[in-house]
């Protein structure tokens, strides 16, 4: 995309910039004496387990294990693992630490042995602070101080030195997961952790009174801001085992006995609350997840609420919105003093107010990189082109937009990103889609690839209070929100979800949904004949689901374009001869059967040694009208059209031509060729005309020959609808013909596959084939069909569009262009062309001898023709229709 204006640019800028400010120059641990000496007698921590501790008792233990500490060489820069259960030693061990002028790495006791090595290992850490019933935890072998020990715990003899450590200096270690699998230990300094909690400073209530939970497991991040909240400022951390804060009555139980005014929680964890219930908390923080919008409503009435959004590597809190009731969508905010939030495109260029893009941190949070891992590091931490010489930013991964107010609202994980059947879907938007659901409390949405048949989106959901929602209801609703494409294909309902041991949503512990179908119950009906029992077997395999009814629609229950090849291919391995235009004209079990039982196409029947005719016309709905017909894309399937038939009022058919290839026969190798083919059809088929003739991509050239050549043969075509044609170049004619030669190579690896006999070698020769499909350009669906793949008819038709040039025609055209492309700057293309808007235009202007009408709706590409927006372009296409019949 291109750059944006200088003032455009600043403005931008400007929006993700926090105020200027000076922070106080005591570090964490120094903040904490400062309260030790003003209020000793003051309890600093509240354990569940009945013990208190002022903030006397605490410098003092803190002295004491800083002295130990640094009698076994524990400076600036010296790392020192922490193992504790919750509870105050794990606030003694941090200040200790700190006072020694080291640098923590917590260490949980709930990980793997194996991980706990490696964090030992990588981190360098010099000594293990940990109690007597965790020593064997941690595989180490050095210095073990333990925290229960009198002798490791004593007060120093002696008045202790302060560290020679300042704002540069490493505080602490945290590990996260790495996308490798090998865990990345982030170093964050004191600037960064003394900028966390002068913020917080400047957004939430803080000092003595204050009594701040203690929820986050010691090896998230949020610990450590639960830890300056309360004692940075003077008031009581509120400790509890892990038992106690189980999201539920356990948790609620813990706040209500402590007194807790305040809390960081995982909306997750939130929900399983009533909101009624804690008349004292009157300070909530939620991070690690989107907030749901009717939470935010629920919860910050009467009470300070506050969205908030940061990353490891920046220090934690970052980024913060106060929210109100009926504020709709949750941002997460705008920036806190000395920080720097900006949305950036690939080479790190602003992106326009409402456009999404990377979302990059800069400022006094960024931490120092990860440890031993400088090809990570430079990876993640980019030089800052906006920021003074030497600094830099740290890409989140994560995908925001800026809003007009200056906050930048979250929209999802850049990986979390997919694509699925040719459409790029974010997850999060199914996700946001279904809550507000009237019915729905929490939800989850994942691509799973573990599914039986294809690759499909599951739904995991739990019900608000009373609720049950049906899965033909969630679908339904669903339609009316989101594109059919991004409809999840199963729906999982659960009593709660998951957590991981930071109370946040353990997505890797959602079940695999059963092969139930989605809202089966009423209008079941079994399988009744063998026909329809290999029917429901061939259903079963393709959209992986096992109780499939005779009457279910094979569209409404997860069925694709793709898929019904699938089916076909399948269907004729069993014997039956079932075409891919019979299920998209009958797509029930039931109608099948009974169409191949009056064809005399049951597995067994007795054949005829007649050709059959090959006809391209798919009836796509039936009716008493003008017929609308209308012309595949690249893919040869008529299917692409089957939600826009839907889509349409009732009364006129509509008809498509699939090609002939995925029908048993041989398309012509020319676009003019396979026009002739549908024109002749259509002449013969298609009444006295004027004919209502309409295509989309690929289907809209062939619509075009046809249209020349019904013309030519004394046949109207009124109205000629082009959705977005191809238009041909240079460069992309060779994107098509590179593409049409790896379809050649992939012909006899196909073959080769379907002839070998399960076993390694044939497992090899599949993945071969599926990384070629894929780097043809091929949808992950359509390459993992392997053998089933009809890579004839992509070569044949893709071939056939890399050589085709569209000649002019003398009729009227009406050219349908989505906002995605109509909107776009001028001086950039179209999305797959080599020309902008205006250009592209003015070349089917040009073409079209009889004017042009253009026409804009809502969408892109693909999402046109699925719904929702479908019925803005079915809407759309009527009102061309009735205008033609005037």
């Amino acid at each position: 995309p291109p750059a944006l204006p200088p003032a455009s640019r600043e403005a931008v800028l400007a929006l993700g910039r926090g105020p200027d400010r000076t922070n106080t120059p005591l570090l964490f641990h120094e903040c904490v004496d400062g309260h030790a000496a003003r209020t000793p007698h003051a309890v600093a921590v509240s354990h569940s387990g009945g013990e208190r501790v002022t903030y006397a008792e605490l410098g003092i233990a803190a002295r004491g294990i800083a002295e130990r500490l640094r009698d076994l060489g524990v400076g600036p820069e010296t790392v020192v693992g922490i193992c504790v259960d919750r509870g105050p030693d794990m606030v003694r061990a941090v200040l200790g630490v700190h006072r020694a002028g080291g640098a923590f790495v917590p260490l949980d006791p709930q990980l793997p042995a194996e991980r706990l090595r490696f964090i030992a290992r990588d981190s360098g850490m010099r000594v293990l602070l940990t109690q007597s019933p965790l020593a064997d935890t941690v595989p180490f072998d050095g210095p073990v101080l333990l925290l229960d020990s009198p002798s490791d715990r004593s007060a120093p003899s002696d008045p202790l030195p302060e560290a020679p450590i300042g704002p540069d200096n490493t505080a602490y270690v945290i590990y996260t997961s790495g996308s490798t699998g090998t865990p990345k230990g982030a170093a964050i300094p004191h600037r960064g952790l003394t900028n966390m909690l002068e913020g917080q400073r400047d957004l939430v209530t803080h000092g003595p009174g204050v009594r701040v939970l203690q929820f986050a497991s010691f090896g998230f991040d949020a610990s450590i801001l639960e830890m300056t909240w309360a004692l940075a400022n003077g008031g009581v951390l509120c400790t509890a085992s892990r038992e106690d804060l189980r999201p539920g009555p356990d948790l609620a139980d813990t706040l209500i006995r402590e007194g807790v005014t305040a809390a960081m929680l995982p909306p997750s964890a939130l929900a399983t609350l009533g909101e009624d219930r804690f008349p004292a908390l009157d300070q909530l923080q939620v991070a690690g997840e989107e907030c749901p919008a009717d939470l935010a409503d629920r919860w910050s009435r009467d009470r300070c609420f506050l969205n908030v959004y940061g990353l490891t590597e920046a220090s934690v809190w970052n980024v913060a919105a106060r929210l109100r009731p009926a504020g709709g969508r949750p941002p997460i905010g705008t920036p806190i003093r000395n920080t720097r939030v900006h949305v950036l495109d690939e080479d790190l260029r602003p992106v326009p107010v409402g456009v999404p893009g990377e979302i990059h941190l800069g400022g006094h949070a960024v931490g120092r990189g990860y440890l031993n891992r400088p090809e990570l590091t430079a990876a993640a931490f980019v030089p800052d082109p906006y920021g003074p010489p030497g600094a830099r930013l740290c890409r989140t991964g994560d995908i925001g937009t800026h809003l007009p107010d200056g906050s930048v609202r979250w929209l999802g994980r850049r990986d979390a990103q997919i694509k699925l059947r040719g459409y790029r879907i974010e997850l999060g938007e199914i996700e946001h889609a279904l809550r507000r659901l009237p019915d729905v409390g929490q939800a989850v949405v994942l691509l799973r690839r573990d599914l039986p048949g294809e690759p499909g989106i599951v739904a995991y959901l739990v019900p608000r209070d009373g609720a049950e929602p049906t899965v033909e209801s969630l679908r339904r609703d669903l339609r009316g929100r989101l594109p059919g494409y991004m409809v999840p294909a199963r729906f999982v309902v659960l009593d709660a979800m998951p957590v991981n041991s930071s109370g946040k949503i353990d997505r890797r512990a959602l079940p695999l949904p059963s092969a139930e179908r989605a809202g089966d119950g009423a209008g079941y009906v079994a399988p009744r004949t063998p026909v329809e029992e290999t029917l429901v077997d061939v259903w079963r395999e393709v959209l992986g689901l096992e109780r499939i009814g005779v009457h279910d629609d094979f569209f409404h229950i997860g069925g694709s374009s793709l898929s019904t090849v699938r089916v076909a291919a399948l269907a004729g391995d069993r014997g039956l001869s079932i075409s891919v235009r019979d299920l998209i004209e009958t797509p029930t079990v039931a109608g099948l059967a009974d169409r191949a039982d009056r064809a005399g196409r049951c597995p067994g029947a007795a054949g005829s040694d007649a050709v059959p005719e090959i006809r391209s016309e798919v009836r796509l709905r039936g009716g008493d009208g003008v017929p609308l017909w209308c012309v595949h894309p690249s893919g040869g399937s008529a299917a692409w059209y089957v939600p826009l038939a839907r889509a349409l009022p009732p009364g006129d058919p509509v008809r498509a031509f699939q090609a002939r290839g995925l029908l048993g026969g041989t398309d012509p190798g020319d676009i003019p060729g396979i026009a002739a083919n549908y024109a002749a059809e259509l002449a013969e088929r298609g009444g006295p005309g004027p004919h209502h003739l309409l295509g989309w991509s690929m289907g809209a050239n062939i619509a075009l020959e046809m249209a020349g050549r019904l013309h030519a043969d004394g046949h109207e075509v009124a109205p000629l609808v082009l959705i977005e044609p191809y238009l041909p170049s240079p460069e992309a004619g060779a994107r098509l013909a590179g593409v049409g030669r790896r379809m050649r190579e992939a012909l006899p690896l196909r073959d080769r596959v379907r002839e070998l006999p399960p076993s390694p070698e044939r497992d090899r020769a599949a993945a071969e084939l599926t990384a070629l499909l894929l780097d043809a350009g091929m949808s992950r669906s359509e390459a993992d069909m392997v053998e089933k793949a009809p890579i004839e008819v992509w070569h044949s038709l893709l071939t056939a569009l890399a050589d085709y040039t569209p000649r002019p025609y003398p009729g009227h055209v009406h050219l349908v262009i989505g906002t995605a492309a109509a909107h776009l700057p001028e001086d950039r293309p179209m999305p797959g062309l080599d020309v902008g808007f205006r250009a592209y235009v003015d070349r089917w202007r040009a073409l079209a001898g009889g004017g042009l009408t253009v026409h804009i709706t809502e969408g892109d590409h693909m999402s046109m023709l699925s719904e929702p927006l479908v019925r803005r372009t079915a809407a759309l296409l009527e009102s061309i229709r009735a205008e033609a019949r005037k």
